[in-house]
């Protein structure tokens, strides 16, 4: 290369020569300093060099053991320095005991009119003490020890709110959740959440790789949840919905758990694939659309809005918790490092916020101009992309993760999904050809990943392409003449697309209408 660093194939060297890099760069590689988001905004020179090791490493096993260590010795030096924390926390002796004596001991004395007297453990190891009239100065009067008193409680009232304060902090942090009963029906919790009894759960199987899609089908009025493997061409409808106005909201980050919620007027309930059901208050059928609800990273927790309450489900205590924070939100749209990002509306524009869920503060983290505003988080978390329309240019737009300065990223329609490298990609039409396409972060070049991913299609609804994790598989469904739709599965490894036929075992397939979810680990 021009500027003297090996490139990728260079990787099988050992010792290899990129892996100062790597070390140096270990914690912007894992996210934990600064983003390379900032790096690229600020034209830093090793913005670049980033995009290099991020090919690099999977090719390199001297490199990846480097950042190995770096991880090891990042976490060793975290972790001592949570001991010594811990350690000096128990040695430091409380006063708060001793403080709650003296001001209750100066009280009793006040109401009595007799003379204050200090608890003998505070009192000097002399075994004699002066009296009053020994003394080279006038005893203190009542108004003077009056006021001592006064100091006293404020001292005592300012450390027991810290302390209360700390200990606020310390709930939120580890999530202790009030307790709930375990009763044959429904459980009551605070502000109107309710666990319900669970439902069975559907008989499931699990693959290793994300390999199948999830889809919400409606027909002659019933709604059911099917499981699609556009590989082997086998699918089967795995659950009913309760209800037959059911709305979708995630599949779970491990592939192996849904969440959908039904609203009947008065309340939202929420139920998961595993039979686990949540019944909240509130809901909304308007312009606005409907309260929902989004996982946490570790598939631990869901968030769910109610009119008057952020609500936190624990998924694995099966416990409902009222947050003490309220927000005001169009819809809930993901979680990152104790923040919850959301959206709302107001006049002509939407805005992105999130609220840490550990202090409470709410933050704009960027403005969007769009009629109806789609954001993406990219999956190392270290920028956002949105759909916008500022001064005229419509396109996506790219921001880092806590908000700042945006750029127009590029003029495409939306995000399909990222590549491996959380390189974002887009459907393009190129010369008659439907394409997917990855862009790079720094240079915003584009390179084709799949040629033709729909052959012959006049169109390409973007609800009607789904991209997998990791982008092993991408399943595309076009637009054909006579309004009619055909499907087709694409591997990004191999290349080249094959038509798959989804529900071709209804009867009657016209009458099918169905909402794509996602891809999932959930075999058919």
């Amino acid at each position: 290369m021009k500027d003297g660093r090996p490139s990728v194939v260079d990787g099988s060297q050992v010792p290899c020569p990129w892996s100062k890099d790597c070390e140096r760069l270990a914690d912007v590689l894992d996210g934990e300093w600064i983003s390379e988001f900032e790096l690229v905004h600020d034209g830093d020179v090793d913005a670049q060099l980033l995009q290099h090791l991020r090919a690099h490493l999977p090719h390199c096993a001297s490199c990846r053991e480097t950042l190995k260590q770096a991880r090891r010795t990042r976490e060793l030096g975290r972790g001592m320095l949570r001991e010594y924390l811990a350690r000096a926390e128990q040695e430091v002796p409380s006063t708060v005991d001793n403080i709650l004596q003296v001001v209750r001991a100066e009280s009793r004395q006040q109401a009595k009119g007799a003379p204050i007297a200090q608890p003998p453990h505070l009192l000097p190891a002399k075994s004699a003490q002066p009296t009053v009239p020994d003394l080279p100065f006038p005893a203190p009067s009542r108004r003077r020890s009056f006021n001592k008193a006064l100091a006293l409680v404020a001292v005592a009232a300012v450390i027991i709110l810290s302390f209360g304060l700390f200990s606020r902090l310390a709930w939120l942090r580890t999530g202790a959740l009030q307790s709930t009963s375990n009763t044959s029906s429904a459980t009551q919790t605070v502000d109107n959440g309710v666990v319900l009894p669970p439902a069975p759960a559907p008989n499931l199987s699990f693959s290793s790789d994300w390999s199948s899609a999830v889809a919400l089908v409606a027909q002659s009025g019933k709604q059911q949840i099917a499981v699609f493997d556009p590989l082997s061409g086998k699918q089967r409808v795995i659950t009913s919905t309760s209800c037959d106005n059911a709305q979708a909201d995630a599949i779970a980050h491990s592939g192996k758990n849904m969440l959908y919620h039904c609203y009947d007027g008065q309340y939202t309930v929420y139920r998961l694939l595993t039979g686990q059901a949540y019944r909240l208050e509130g809901g909304r059928r308007s312009s606005d659309g409907e309260y929902n609800a989004v996982w946490s990273t570790d598939d631990r927790y869901l968030f769910a809005m109610t009119p008057r309450a952020l609500m936190r489900i624990d998924v694995v205590h099966n416990k409902v918790e009222h947050l003490p924070y309220g927000i005001s939100a169009t819809r809930l749209l993901f979680y990152y490092q104790d923040n919850l990002y959301f959206s709302l509306v107001q006049g002509g524009s939407t805005q992105l916020k999130r609220i840490d869920l550990v202090s409470g503060a709410q933050q704009v983290v960027v403005q969007s101009t769009a009629e109806r505003p789609q954001f993406w988080l990219r999956p190392d978390g270290q920028a956002i992309y949105y759909t916008s329309a500022t001064a005229g240019q419509v396109g996506i737009y790219a921001v880092g993760i806590d908000g700042g300065s945006s750029y127009l990223f590029s003029q495409d329609q939306g995000l399909v999904g990222f590549d491996q490298d959380n390189t974002p990609m887009t459907i393009r039409n190129i010369q008659g050809q439907w394409q997917l396409v990855k862009i790079d972060v720094v240079t915003q070049q584009v390179k084709a990943r799949i040629q033709d991913v729909a052959p012959g299609a006049s169109a390409i609804p973007f609800e009607n392409v789904l991209l997998s994790p990791y982008a092993h598989y991408l399943l595309t469904g076009g637009q054909y003449a006579s309004n009619t739709q055909r499907y087709w599965l694409s591997d990004l490894t191999t290349g080249g697309a094959q038509e798959v036929f989804p529900w071709s075992q209804q009867a009657n397939p016209s009458t099918v209408s169905s909402t794509w979810l996602g891809w999932s680990k959930m075999q058919p």
